[in-house]
């Protein structure tokens, strides 16, 4: 009997393990490339800060950052076509880079990869280019080598901060009644889903602060028993925004 119960131990904790070594063996896609060649750097996202693809082009004579939708995205057979437009000439011509961007499953690191990109020129003459002769796109070939990885993009947040009061004189409000700092309340927050996303205590003051990230939240201040009673408090904060939120407490004095 026992020798079967270790056995089960034994199976239990090699299946645990492996469902871990799974989990972090799982492959993810990056959301970084970085690539060179032939003077040609490219630095393209598909996500940032604000959630918008970027790409930054650069040659000996010009760095230009590109956002949003002038990052065309387009899914093929080969991988992910990423162009951008590098030049305008109206009535003459226009001329767009695009590079292919393979698919990808990174398992411990960034991953090297070998890739090509095409500087395009489009014709648009005055005239209708079906009226041009020869061909409307000419092609320049450029191969690049380049690394993918994933990195996390935290937008930046603000902070939630104020002051818990209690209140010991039964039906007399504040400032009026006998109000002192709640000392080392336990403060949570939570987002619109009741999910504590920080935490804090307040001081001698009865003061906190927290760091979160924009949205919306509640205040609330864990009690123990019935008294005293806190109010929870609903506040957002903006990108970069700070919000105060005072609470006052009463208790049975």
């Amino acid at each position: 009997m026992k020798s079967r119960i270790n056995l089960l131990l034994a199976f239990m904790v090699y299946a645990v393990f492996g469902f871990a070594l799974n989990a972090l063996a799982a492959p993810t896609t990056p959301n970084l490339y970085q690539l060179q060649g032939r003077g040609v750097h490219v630095t393209y996202s598909s996500t940032s800060l604000t959630g918008e693809p970027r790409l930054i082009y650069t040659t000996a004579t010009q760095t230009t950052t590109y956002r949003g939708a002038d990052v065309r995205e387009e899914r093929t057979g080969l991988g992910l076509l990423v162009t951008v437009t590098t030049a305008f000439h109206p009535d003459i011509n226009f001329t767009t880079f695009s590079v292919m961007i393979p698919d990808i499953n990174l398992q411990t690191g960034p991953e090297s990869f070998a890739t090509i990109a095409l500087t395009t020129t489009h014709s648009t003459p005055f005239i209708s280019p079906s009226n041009l002769k020869g061909p409307v796109q000419t092609y320049q070939t450029l191969a690049m080598r380049g690394k993918a990885s994933l990195v996390y993009y935290i937008a930046p947040g603000g902070a939630i901060s104020g002051s818990v009061l209690l209140n010991t004189c039964v039906g007399t409000p504040p400032p009026a009644g006998c109000v002192y700092p709640f000392i080392n309340a336990p403060i949570e927050v939570r987002d619109a889903g009741n999910n504590v996303i920080a935490k804090a205590t307040t001081n001698v003051d009865g003061m906190y602060k927290v760091d979160v990230p924009p949205g919306s939240y509640v205040v609330h201040v864990v009690t123990n028993g019935i008294f005293p009673v806190c109010p929870d408090a609903k506040t957002s904060v903006a990108t970069s925004g700070n919000a105060v939120v005072d609470i006052s407490c009463t208790a049975i004095r």
